[in-house]
């Protein structure tokens, strides 16, 4: 709580725009490879390491609160020490939007209408806030795509979506969602905020840089064997899309090669 207090403190003074980067962030140790939390992660890393703000806010569950400062305690002592890293439990987040004038706010997954509610509650000033399109087949009913158009996000706020697919999916919902609450007060509700294209970051220094046969040689994969490369989850009922997978399946059965190899 003593930083609340400095913040308070300094606040009543001036409450300049500042150069701050707030983001809400859960522990991935322990969990295996899972690509939101690895993807929320490299995203952290490159804004830790690149970016020129002064200070990072990473809010997380008060019980994560140490595995994750020891998860991060390496990479910010090497990549960090230009910046003021602070890690603090999600449930003083009211208090620091009254406090602090974030630059930009990032919440890892799109449904960022419960921080728009409360940044229009506690804030003095309103601040961009993005989420980070990554699943979009949980959203069954709609409930969470109604959630997004009934909040009172603004145009500067935005979602982020990796690819055109899924910028396309994501319109796509709250295109239903809008529909669906028409159908029930009659009235269509447009979504408020920003639909943004943002592909995945590659780290240079992790990166490969050689050409496909190099490639294939590197995971000792025949260089004449069609291959097909699915970045996703194969599943029967969630996930990715398995239809242009079978069809891509579908031509190389087709062909006059005997076997394939699928790599995902």
């Amino acid at each position: 709580m003593s930083l609340i207090k400095k913040k308070l403190d300094q606040s009543a003074s001036s409450k300049k725009e500042s150069l701050i980067f707030g983001c809400l962030l859960t522990n991935s140790a322990g969990r295996g490879f899972n690509g939101l939390y690895q993807a929320n992660n490299d995203f952290l890393r490159a804004i830790i390491r690149y970016s020129h703000f002064r200070e990072i806010h990473i809010f997380t569950r008060h019980s994560d609160l140490k595995p994750l400062q020891e998860e991060w305690t390496t990479f910010i002592g090497q990549y960090g020490s230009d910046k003021t890293i602070h890690f603090m439990p999600a449930h003083e987040l009211p208090e620091y939007f009254k406090i602090t004038q974030y630059q930009v706010f990032h919440q890892g997954d799109p449904y960022i209408g419960q921080l728009a509610a409360l940044r229009d509650k506690c804030a003095e000033v309103p601040f961009p806030i993005t989420g980070r399109g990554h699943t979009l087949s949980s959203d069954n009913h709609l409930s969470e795509s109604r959630e997004l158009l009934l909040s009172p996000m603004k145009p500067c706020d935005a979602i982020l979506c990796s690819s055109e697919s899924q910028l396309q999916v994501m319109k796509r919902l709250l295109s239903a969602a809008s529909a669906s609450i028409s159908d029930h007060i009659g009235v269509a509700i447009p979504y408020k905020g920003t639909l943004k294209g943002l592909p995945l970051g590659i780290d240079p220094e992790t990166a490969f840089s050689g050409t496909r046969d190099e490639a294939r040689e590197l995971l000792g994969y025949d260089a004449k064997i069609p291959m097909i490369l699915v970045l996703g989850r194969l599943s029967p009922s969630d996930k990715m899309d398995l239809h242009p997978l079978l069809l891509g399946i579908n031509d190389l059965v087709d062909t006059d090669y005997m076997a394939y190899m699928l790599k995902y």
